[in-house]
């Protein structure tokens, strides 16, 4: 999500055109907020896997109040529509307290220490963003500065996730040799 919304103006003005350029503000935001729904959906998987399905529908109903109202509170105070897509960014914190609560005391599995897993992630996709946005600063055309940055950001983001051994990295490059070593196996015994 960090990548595309680093992207998000060439790749708008690539695909759409320029004229579609005032929508990458809102495409910037809504990449934020989905950066966390996987984060979402481990606590609320967990929930469900513990078979508490009764505390998975109480955190949807008090998420989607405190959402409706943030919705309400944007369009009475400021009646814009960025103002609507702050009010989704707003709410991913406290969206993330409240599914993380019941995890704390179903499994142990702390607020403190989700943000400890998801950190150094985090601050390997915000170095490659901050990099890539730099990128669009030079005026190479949109094609080319796509590219470019799409190119600096893949290797950014893999090369600073190998240097510092990032858990999920090193699942990831596990599972392809994996993949890889059975592939092999397959196709030596003609399967």
């Amino acid at each position: 999500m960090a990548g595309l919304a680093s992207v998000a103006t060439p790749l708008v003005s690539l695909l759409l055109t320029d004229k579609w350029l005032p929508c990458v503000p809102y495409l910037r935001i809504y990449c934020f907020v989905f950066a966390f729904y996987p984060i979402f959906t481990c606590n609320l998987q967990a929930i469900n896997a513990m078979g508490r399905s009764d505390i998975f529908l109480k955190l949807e109903i008090v998420k989607k109040a405190f959402s409706l109202a943030a919705i309400i509170i944007a369009v009475i105070f400021f009646d814009s529509p960025i103002a609507i897509a702050i009010s989704g960014a707003i709410t991913i914190l406290p969206s993330f307290i409240i599914n993380a609560f019941p995890n704390k005391k179903l499994i142990g599995y702390s607020y403190f220490e989700q943000i400890i897993d998801i950190l150094p992630s985090l601050i390997v996709a915000l170095v490659m963003s901050g990099i890539v946005l730099v990128i669009e600063k030079f005026a190479f055309g949109h094609i080319l500065t796509l590219v470019i940055q799409v190119f600096i950001g893949a290797l950014t983001y893999v090369g600073l996730s190998a240097i510092f051994k990032l858990k999920p990295f090193t699942m990831l490059i596990k599972l392809i040799k994996a993949w890889r070593a059975k592939r092999k196996v397959s196709s030596f015994l003609g399967l």
